[in-house]
């Protein structure tokens, strides 16, 4: 049975009458699970980050009044429906990701610094931290898992994009050892960092020149020893990126193979105030040729950041304003030109277009059998949704 199967008996739930694929509640602002207020929102989270543990069975989101900026880390059980809190949460922390292995990334903002961020690795479960890095004088923009047990920090001091930047790398791991300083980069900001599957002794980042200048590729691989550090090479006749600034390939995911990065880019003109008027490509990169098969999001495709299945194959994501819809593309398809497949409508969802909103984030469960995601606000439907992923 798969985990979507699983969960379609213990959540409610409906039929999409366009396509056939059932669509569950997990958990709205109008109808909460038991212990939950009716002022909380619900929260996927960040499309480079992971939210499963136990194969997938349970699945962390964030519900929180958003207006206070209070939230709580919970797991709902695909199994048996259950909504928790996860003891490593805390009111002054806010877990970022969390590990296959049942370890914790929370970002902790202290009072009365500045900035003052923190990062705590901790067991989910029991709440336990097992390593810290303490960074009172710097920003933490981004932390990922490179792996179970261990954990990539960047932290930065200076304003992207507008004055020059100082960036770091720490590595935690869940054995306590001290953090290990793996990055400095002066006149730089870095972030976005991914392991690169495959390839346990490398990972990928972004590196933008800080103040800004023109650039058309700003994404890096790099050993984990630091002992190589590259960019990824971009093929002459690629579709080149537009002046606007934070229109590179950066938005990206890996594929399966280890071989494809997976991203989008626009070619717009600088001056557009709306983030849906870019002139958005989806885009499938080869990081050892420079090659690059991308192509022309359609009007109100575009709906920010997306997913990929666990195989690689596909690219799940929500349309814009005017196409209210969660939908996949076939990657394997993508020289052909544009193909999408409707996996559902989502309730209907508000967006300011200025980068300034609630993006859907789905996450595809690790089967492959639904995706999860976030739509609705700001109203009584904002909440978490599981939708199915159909047969081929």
């Amino acid at each position: 049975m798969t985990l979507f199967e699983k969960a379609a008996r213990v959540f409610p739930g409906r039929t999409d009458s366009a396509t056939g694929c059932r669509v569950l509640r997990l958990a709205t602002r109008s109808q909460p699970p038991t212990g939950f207020e009716k002022v909380d929102v619900w929260r996927t989270f960040y499309h480079q980050h992971n939210p499963f543990l136990d194969g997938g069975r349970r699945v962390v989101v964030r519900s929180g009044a958003q207006e206070a900026r209070r939230w709580r880390d919970v797991a709902f059980d695909l199994e048996t429906g259950a909504c928790a809190e996860l003891a490593c949460g805390s009111p002054v922390a806010t877990i970022v990701e969390v590990s296959p292995g049942g370890l914790a990334a929370r970002i902790e903002r202290t009072p009365g610094s500045t900035p003052g961020s923190n990062v705590i690795l901790a067991d989910v479960d029991t709440g336990k931290t097992l390593n810290r890095l303490d960074t009172p004088d710097w920003l933490v923009p981004q932390i990922k898992f490179l792996d179970d047990r261990t954990l990539c920090v960047g932290v930065r001091q200076g304003k992207p994009y507008d004055e020059p930047c100082r960036s770091r790398f720490y590595v935690l791991d869940a054995s306590g050892a001290p953090p290990r300083l793996v990055l400095e980069e002066e006149g730089f900001f870095c972030n976005h960092m991914m392991p690169r599957p495959g390839h346990p002794d490398q990972y990928s980042y972004d590196r933008w020149p800080t103040p800004k200048k023109q650039i058309s590729v700003i994404t890096r691989l790099r050993t984990r020893d630091g002992s190589r550090d590259w960019v990824v090479p971009l093929a002459a006749d690629a579709v080149p990126c537009g002046p606007i600034w934070g229109g590179q390939r950066d938005h990206y995911l890996w594929s399966a193979d280890g071989r494809h990065i997976v991203s989008y880019f626009s070619t717009g003109p600088e001056g557009l105030p709306d983030h849906y008027d870019f002139v958005w490509w989806l885009n499938r990169w080869d990081v050892e040729t420079g090659r690059d098969t991308a192509v022309l999001y359609p009007p109100e495709r575009w709906g920010c950041n997306f997913a990929i299945t666990p195989d690689g194959r596909y690219v799940v994501s929500a349309g814009g304003r005017g196409h209210q819809f969660l939908y996949r593309v076939d990657l394997t398809r993508l020289e052909a030109g544009w193909n999408e497949q409707t996996l559902c409508a989502y309730p209907y969802s508000e967006e300011s277009g200025l980068n300034h909103g609630s993006p859907h984030m789905p996450h595809v469960l690790p089967d492959g059998s639904g995706v999860v995601f976030c739509a609705g606000w700001p109203g009584p439907d904002d909440g978490a949704y599981l939708v199915e992923m159909p047969a081929e």
